[in-house]
């Protein structure tokens, strides 16, 4: 199974993104899941007033679903998970117990082939639209700091087996998503060295909303849509610039102007490059 997180600051559009990304991949493979992580869906906003007609399917998954599974997986016996799992006492010591929720989810995320550990997940294509960039680090660290706490046993064994799985570029990718604007591109660039230096997953940008400019005639460019017109497009230079310069791989995805949310994903979905 493929496993393809997507990640970048909140606002630059990685959630779209991450439904384009499954759109393009479920061209190639018959089973993709889109996996959004967190308690509040955005997808759930997104087609609340619509049945989308999508050739993959999206789940929600969050920290306390994913231990539940894994749990109820090990014991095999329901009595026994809700004797010990459902009560007010339980719940509190997961959420108070750091990294815990965010190993159940990178558990399941890595539950398939090489690690076969876990409920099987029905798909040979996983896209994870994951947290934006700081709560994604501490998604990634928490398998690293279990395997350090727990040097022995099941634990320790798991967590090294979970690392092994997103260090593997045969299996696992990051996707950063980005605008062309200074902090999202600052963001960006942050996250992209605490990864690497956290993990060797391949990683490749994706810089959002990019537009084909018209050039601009000397009476447009004194005027406020020319003013916008010529700092947008020195932003989009500046982007490109700094990528190049420090030879990072990136793609750019256009600004459509699309309001039918099926169209715009499979528009978007033309233009990624895989």
């Amino acid at each position: 199974m493929k496993i393809h997180f997507v990640t970048g600051k909140g606002g630059v559009g990685k959630s779209l993104f991450s439904l384009a990304l499954a759109h393009k991949l479920s061209q190639s493979s018959n089973r993709v899941i889109l996996a959004e992580l967190g308690e509040v869906s955005f997808f759930e906003y997104l087609f609340e007033s619509t049945s989308p007609s999508l050739p993959f399917k999206i789940e929600q998954w969050d920290g306390h679903t994913c231990l539940k599974q894994y749990v109820k997986y090990l014991l095999k016996i329901e009595a026994l998970y809700k004797l010990f799992f459902e009560n007010s006492v339980t719940r509190t010591l997961v959420d108070a117990a750091p990294g815990l929720k965010e190993l159940a989810i990178l558990g399941k995320i890595t539950s398939g082939p090489p690690r076969n550990m876990g409920p099987k997940i029905e798909a040979d294509c996983l896209v994870v639209d994951a947290f934006s960039s700081g709560h994604f680090l501490a998604l990634l660290q928490a398998p690293l700091a279990m395997a350090q706490t727990f040097r022995f046993g099941p634990m320790a064994e798991q967590s090294k087996k979970i690392i092994d799985v997103i260090n593997d570029p045969g299996i696992t990718q990051i996707h950063i998503v980005t605008l062309s604007e200074e902090l999202p591109l600052t963001e960006a660039f942050e996250l992209s060295d605490n990864l690497s230096a956290l993990v060797s997953t391949p990683i490749s940008f994706w810089i959002n909303k990019f537009e084909e400019l018209p050039v601009l005639t000397q009476a447009c460019k004194s005027t406020p849509l020319g003013g916008y017109l010529q700092n947008k497009n020195s932003d989009q230079n500046k982007a490109i610039n700094k990528f190049k310069s420090l030879n990072k791989n990136f793609q750019t995805i256009p600004f459509i102007y699309q309001t039918q949310i099926e169209n715009l994903i499979f528009q978007i979905s033309q233009t990624i490059k895989l």
